[in-house]
């Protein structure tokens, strides 16, 4: 996990076991980002409608990484083609994001 994610992790992890003490059934799953592609296990995939990639690009568009600014990885063509290459990876019939259980507090997939 990226370092700067660590932080995040940890407040969110702890949220929803909080949650869970109060009797919530929240889960929690990590989606696949570019940066944590170390030890990310896909486990779940969820076919996007086209409106909701665009909403999904539009909001990544919001970050000065996303746009180029920051480093030059090609974040603009990562995360669509991503979409394609997961797609096909479940056999899904349009864009497909996909995301890992939360091992450390889910007991099973689901």
């Amino acid at each position: 996990m990226h370092p700067r994610h660590i932080a995040t992790y940890d407040a969110v992890t702890q949220a929803v076991k909080e949650m869970r003490r109060k009797g919530s059934s929240i889960r929690l799953m990590y989606g696949l980002t570019f940066e944590d592609l170390n030890g990310f296990l896909p486990q779940a995939y969820f076919v996007l409608s086209d409106d909701e990639v665009s909403q999904w690009m539009k909001a990544l568009n919001e970050y000065a990484i996303f746009r180029g600014e920051v480093n030059d990885f090609p974040y603009r063509k990562y995360y669509p083609t991503n979409l394609k290459v997961k797609q096909i990876e479940s056999g899904s019939a349009g864009p497909t994001v996909c995301y890992m259980h939360a091992s450390l507090i889910e007991n099973e997939l689901w």
